[in-house]
């Protein structure tokens, strides 16, 4: 039936998928994954005084608030652009589905994953919240936060969606128009423009703070998230029309037609290597415009960090660079590790959907072989990445120490740049393993930023174990067990940065040094699991002895 919008056959589809075993199993895995990281992402007393809940209550909202925009995020960009990577998208449009059936479609077909989360998690909510005796009005706000940023991220998405031609596309806009667009806009502005503080009420993580700690009263902080309800219920409804006029659009046309990113030029697209999968994953123009998508991201978070918080008391132009080189290194490693995940977990699923995995296996092409070629074209954008933040980590404590003549400070500089390389490392081949195991490249997205989620609070998560076993343990004990477990390397840095100026907590070398042969056995443990189970969906390469030989004419 095609009478509506809630029964046309996008929307049967799409429930079709979303209640087979492998999708329920994946949303449940995110549901135990919010749990785990609630407790790593639980806020500590002392920096968030007067909180209302237990600090796991408020990690499990922040950390729920953020699984279901990256889950609706990926999900409502990729619904359109799919279509379109496919050639799909032009048989729908031919169909007797009109535009508002189509976009509402492939709306609709977002929910499922998205409800069965959010039933999954309510639970937790209301056992936790009657336990722990947290007011009724800040479980239901934290709920009407949840949808309401949901509502307006997958409108967001929906637009990018429905502005380009393929995932991995739509999936780099959607999140740099959330997070630059939409987060990064709204703090810059509250925090540079006095009249404009009331920009808070549609930032839903700042809403969620007033929400659970006592900076407002629990009666204004529920009309402020009543208020954010409804306005994003108004701002969605307007995302989805421009979606609707957008979906008829040509991509290569004038939409949003950015040199380099959405136009189909002819040319030259590089030479030729020996290796057809590394010239795919690092020269091919899909390739080169996601790594322009990145650059454009990681350069619009400067810019933003730079309007945010420049001081213009620190002095000169270098002075003030130098007081913003840490957040500049945060922004590299923050940013950039989950756009390298996200680029390697899109490769190997994205040649299984296009059904080039068997020709490369005809091809004498083998699993190891493969996943090799991938990471090295994964790997490529890290470089000039690991390159800038150990210029920056460099100047930072060159300077804090008075000059650049110090041994240690260039000992330490090569422990930096094994530190960030390992972290680079570690991302793509979490991303691999994601892209090696998951049935789809929407799929493989989702589960390498889970992975490199879990990775990133496994620290806090395991020192909470042991000390529940041992809880006699020294806290000097605690604090060596969380940095050489999990995390990023910028926790690393700043140990290395202590360890050269001798700043107080000054922590020994060792452990960063620790952490870096961690993170690279950790990411050599994923490779292996990526190129085994390459190997048991492929099969062993065909010798050159057994290839077939073309008939002589």
């Amino acid at each position: 039936m095609t009478g509506g919008s809630l029964l046309n056959p996008i929307v049967a589809r799409a429930l079709r998928s979303s209640v087979r075993p492998r999708a329920l199993l994946g949303t449940v895995v995110a549901a135990l994954l919010v749990l785990v990281a609630a407790r790593g992402q639980a806020p500590d007393p002392d920096s968030m005084p007067g909180l209302r809940v237990t600090p796991f209550h408020a990690g499990l909202c922040r950390v729920e608030l953020v699984a279901v925009l990256v889950v609706v995020t990926i999900g409502a960009a990729a619904a359109i652009a799919s279509e379109r990577q496919e050639r799909t998208w032009d048989a729908l449009a031919l169909s007797a589905l009109s535009d508002a059936e189509l976009v509402l479609g492939k709306a609709a077909g977002v929910l499922p994953p998205v409800l069965l989360l959010a039933l999954l998690l309510m639970p937790v909510h209301l056992a936790y919240g009657m336990a722990w005796g947290t007011p009724w009005g800040i479980i239901l706000g934290a709920q009407a936060l949840t949808l309401g940023a949901g509502v307006v991220a997958a409108g967001l998405s929906l637009i990018c969606s429905a502005a380009c031609g393929r995932v991995l596309h739509a999936v780099a806009l959607a999140a740099a128009a959330i997070v630059l667009g939409w987060f990064a806009a709204l703090d810059g502005l509250s925090s540079a423009w006095t009249p404009a503080r009331l920009v808070r009420l549609g930032h839903p993580l700042r809403l969620l703070d007033d929400l659970v700690t006592s900076s407002v009263s629990v009666e204004v902080a529920g009309r402020h998230a009543l208020a954010f309800l409804l306005g994003a219920g108004l701002g969605g409804g307007l995302a989805f029309l421009a979606a609707i006029r957008l979906a008829r659009r040509p991509v290569g046309g004038k939409v949003l037609a950015m040199p380099g990113l959405f136009q189909t030029r002819p040319g030259k697209t590089g030479r030729v290597w020996d290796d057809p999968v590394y010239w795919r994953a690092c020269r091919s123009r899909g390739a080169r415009r996601t790594v322009r998508i990145g650059g454009l991201l990681i350069l619009g978070l400067a810019v933003a960090l730079t309007v945010a918080r420049r001081n213009p008391a620190a002095g000169g132009l270098w002075a003030q660079f130098v007081d913003l080189s840490p957040g500049y290194q945060h922004v590299l490693i923050y940013a950039g590790m989950p756009l390298l995940c996200l680029r390697a977990s899109v490769t190997i699923a994205d040649e299984r959907r296009r059904g080039t995995l068997e020709p490369l296996f005809l091809a004498g092409i083998g699993p190891a072989a493969l996943v090799w070629s991938k990471l090295k074209g994964a790997l490529r954008p890290a470089v000039p990445l690991t390159a800038t933040v150990t210029i920056l980590w460099l100047a930072d404590v060159g300077t804090l120490i008075g000059g650049f003549t110090n041994p240690r400070l260039w000992w330490d500089g090569l422990a930096v740049l094994a530190a960030v390389g390992a972290g680079y490392f570690l991302a793509v081949s979490l991303g691999l393993l994601a892209s090696a195991c998951a049935p789809s490249p929407r799929a493989a997205l989702i589960a390498g930023l889970a992975l490199l989620v879990a990775w990133d609070t496994a620290p806090q998560v395991i020192s909470r174990i042991v000390e529940l076993v041992w809880p006699e343990m020294p806290l000097d004990t605690q604090i060596a067990l969380a940095y050489l477990i999990g995390g990023t390397p910028d926790g690393h840095l700043n140990i290395l940065r202590s360890h050269v100026g001798r700043f107080p907590p000054c922590y020994p070398a060792s452990w960063a040094v620790s952490w870096i042969l961690v993170a690279t056995l950790a990411g050599l443990a994923a490779l292996a699991i990526a190129i085994l189970q390459a190997s048991r969906e492929h099969g062993r390469p065909v010798s050159r002895r057994d290839r077939p030989r073309p008939e002589p004419a």
